[in-house]
């Protein structure tokens, strides 16, 4: 601005003025450039001020001293070095200014500096104390404003406090939550192993009359149920969390979806309902997918499409076909599609089946002999398994005419492994096998032994109640198998496993399968880190409980000769 006015200065015939403009101009001019090149902020910052400074007394001098109208800007002097410096400069710039006000008005009252024709003592002295308080109220703005900044800091400072002491203590609650599903899925599994388990045994006892064994399957399929909401419960808060992991394993393809297939065949035909499966096209024998995940996506279809469908029927279709952008061949697409002739889903609420907690209003009408209400978990629970193994699910649905589920999934073809060739259903092993059963709820170690007597009527069974228990036993003898609970009062199974890991072989090279209820991430990392060779969840599935043995529990020398 000092470089636009000294043309004008100079028009109007204030040479002086012009010529003491434009060298000013030049000395900012220069302090910005050696600002932006680096130079020390006090140095640039005292060279703009003495070339304000000093252009404003110079054109004073000429112009009537204090009672000059250049005299204004002296109140600009302590402005800038709020902003620049700091308050502390400010402040010192404003004694500054008004010290040489003083000064200059004591030089003119002297005689040293010309007055203007016309002022008097008393003009010096009104004009002397209005540039005075032109600068005191500048500052005083300025301070206020400090006043208000610093207000509305400490009130944002109270509220941001505030918020992290609630973030604190969601975190605590959220981790007192987690806490509180593990601990309450562990207790509640416990038990229901306890009555899977009996239930087993109950269900393949000879000559057993038709109506208790009607009993025995329904309080089966109500466990089930229980068992569903207890996992689904689980699944949802580790997916909230981002810990729900993966386990694949090497599985018949086609025996694997016949056996959850089957699972609600029972419950369709109680219903009347078609409740077909079928293969479309080659399926290759083995694949490596999760089985557990997969029985959950699989039966979460089919049991909505069960649930919904009154009258008609459910078809499930099965493809398997070569994956387009894939590096590996091997790598194929598995396709499940499951479709009903049920009461269909509306356009409104088609786009909200995924959602958690969400249960479609049609779920009024189904009958009352068969509402086993959900917990409106299980689709959202089935879209995040889906997209966790790198897969899609959509849906069409018409109300009133059914609706059709599609799941596709990235499979890999595998060989199959020794222990799943010609695998059927479960059968008696007269295989000798020493096997150690550890857990310290006396009913599941009951259940486990009872079970295994079942398939594997010559095998020797010890029990140990506790993990110091079980480490002095398999510090004595030599075990085939060992079935280790992970919970236990004094130690826990991975720490009694890597305890033993560090012993003599053979002692240390004994198989250890966990038992447990407890299918957490962590719990499953620790698993791995001290080489268990697997993990069986509670409740016990029957068919995986012999095929762990048949893997893992099989005698050394069988081994070799098998």
């Amino acid at each position: 601005m000092l470089f636009l006015i000294g043309p004008v200065l100079w028009v109007i015939n204030q040479e002086r003025s012009s010529i003491s403009a434009f060298i000013c101009s030049f000395f900012i001019f220069i302090s910005m450039i050696m600002w932006k090149r680096g130079s020390s902020l006090v140095l640039v910052h005292l060279i703009y001020q003495g070339s304000l400074l000093g252009v404003i007394l110079y054109n004073a001098y000429y112009l009537g001293g204090v009672t000059s109208s250049v005299m204004v800007w002296m109140g600009l002097v302590p402005i800038l070095p709020i902003f620049l410096m700091s308050r502390e400069w400010g402040y010192g710039w404003l004694v500054g200014s008004i010290a040489i006000v003083l000064g200059m008005l004591q030089l003119q009252i002297n005689g040293h500096i010309p007055m203007r024709l016309g002022d008097t003592i008393d003009d010096l002295y009104l004009s002397t104390l209005m540039i005075g308080m032109l600068s005191l109220t500048q500052m005083i703005l300025v301070s206020t404003y400090d006043t208000a900044s610093w207000t509305m800091f400490q009130q944002i400072t109270k509220k941001n406090e505030a918020l992290q002491a609630l973030s604190r203590k969601l975190e605590i609650a959220s981790s007192h939550k987690d806490t509180f599903l593990a601990t309450v899925s562990h207790e509640m599994r416990t038990p229901l192993n306890a009555v899977f388990g009996f239930l087993n045994i109950i269900e393949r006892t000879d000559h057993l009359p038709s109506e208790v064994y009607g009993f025995v399957k329904h309080a089966k399929n109500s466990s089930s149920h229980l068992l569903t909401v207890i996992n689904d419960l689980l699944d949802f808060s580790q997916m909230q969390q981002g810990r729900l992991v993966l386990a694949p394993q090497v599985v018949h393809l086609k025996q694997t979806v016949y056996q959850i297939h089957a699972a609600l065949q029972s419950r369709a035909a109680e219903k009347n309902l078609k409740y077909s499966l079928e293969f479309i096209g080659e399926i290759p024998p083995y694949v490596k997918l999760d089985p557990h995940r997969l029985t959950q996506i699989l039966l979460n279809l089919l049991g909505n499409a069960v649930k919904f469908t009154n009258q008609g029927g459910v078809r499930t279709e099965i493809r398997v076909f070569s994956a387009v952008d894939v590096k590996h061949s091997h790598d194929v697409t598995f396709e499940i599609v499951v479709s009903d002739t049920g009461i269909g889903i509306s356009e409104h609420q088609i786009g909200k089946v995924f959602e958690p907690f969400v249960q479609i209003k049609e779920q009024d009408h189904i009958e009352s002999d068969y509402s086993l209400r959900g917990n409106g978990l299980g689709l959202s629970i089935t879209r995040s398994l889906v997209l966790l193994q790198g897969g899609v699910i959509d849906v069409q649905s018409k109300k009133g005419e059914g609706s059709a589920f599609r799941v596709c999934l990235p499979v890999h073809v595998e060989q199959a492994p020794n222990s799943l060739r010609d695998k059927s259903e479960p059968s008696v092993n007269p295989i000798e096998i020493n096997l150690l059963v550890v857990d310290d709820h006396q009913m599941n170690r009951m259940v486990v032994s009872n079970l295994v007597k079942k398939f594997f009527p010559n095998a020797t069974i010890t029990e140990a109640k506790n993990g110091t228990e079980a480490l002095t036993k398999m510090r004595s003898e030599l075990f085939d198998l060992v079935l280790m609970d992970l919970i236990m009062p004094d130690l826990t199974g991975t720490e009694v496993v890597e305890i033993i890991r560090k012993e003599a072989a053979p002692y240390s090279d004994v198989n250890v399968v966990a038992l447990t209820a407890n299918l957490a991430n962590e719990a499953l990392h620790e698993c791995n880190r001290v080489h268990m060779q697997g993990v069986l969840p509670k409740p016990i599935d029957l068919g995986l409980l012999v095929q762990t043995i048949t893997q893992f529990g099989m005698p050394k020398d069988l081994k070799e000769i098998h």
